[in-house]
């Protein structure tokens, strides 16, 4: 189901209707005075705006775009060889990949990114070499100020405790944390201390800290920019 405002849709309509017949008609439909009739750049870019789907109505095809509740359009613009997913945030033409198979250490994150696209027979829609690596923390705040937890799948999941005695059944969701780049290192106690960032996001849940890299496996998603 498409969303499409009830006006636009007059305005559109209308608009067409006044093209056909000006342009074939002797009789001209619609007169530079009538300001219905002024079309413009601006209006119909409005009424194709109407006509946009919105994310999380429907699978998108290759190809096929949403837009977020942000306002932001997101893109299907590759599938790989185990149907995951690759999606650009149209704005910043930055490409998410979902999320990798398994956990990695913070160095083997890096790697698994930079040959994410090697390792993968990517369907894409077009020829553009794929080059990913591990997001930054600013990438992944970026994207969510975007809205792209509403596009990319597998951001956390979601369970339901079935019920007990008198405790009815409940919806819980869950987050995943993932890589991201930055890496750091600080005093304490007299010894240095190596830390590498990771975001923690799930539904309806975003926020970011700190791990040791050498210590911790975490899922991965990578980006293309």
């Amino acid at each position: 189901m498409f969303f499409v405002r009830k006006e636009g849709m007059k305005q559109f309509f209308f608009i067409i209707t006044c093209l056909v017949f000006n342009t074939y008609s002797s009789e001209k439909l619609c007169h530079e005075d009538d300001s219905r009739a002024l079309i413009s750049l601006e209006s119909i870019q409005k009424v194709v705006e109407d006509l946009k789907l919105i994310c999380g109505q429907r699978e998108l095809k290759l190809g096929e775009s949403c837009i977020t509740s942000k306002g932001f359009e997101f893109k299907l613009v590759g599938i790989d060889e185990f149907e995951k997913k690759i999606f650009e945030d149209v704005a910043t033409k930055k490409r998410w990949s979902d999320k990798l198979d398994k956990a990695y250490k913070h160095k083997e994150a890096i790697k698994a990114c930079e040959n994410y696209a090697d390792k993968k027979q990517i369907k894409s829609i077009d020829k553009s070499d794929l080059k990913f690596e591990l997001p930054t923390l600013d990438d992944f705040v970026e994207a969510e100020s975007h809205g792209f937890r509403e596009v990319l799948p597998n951001s956390g999941y979601t369970y339901k405790q079935s019920k007990f005695l008198m405790f009815p059944e409940k919806e819980f969701h869950t987050h995943d944390s993932y890589w991201a780049k930055d890496v750091g290192s600080r005093q304490k106690f007299g010894l240095t201390w190596h830390y590498a960032g990771f975001v923690k996001m799930a539904k309806d849940y975003f926020e970011y800290s700190s791990l040791d890299p050498e210590l911790s496996y975490l899922p991965t998603r990578c980006v293309s920019k």
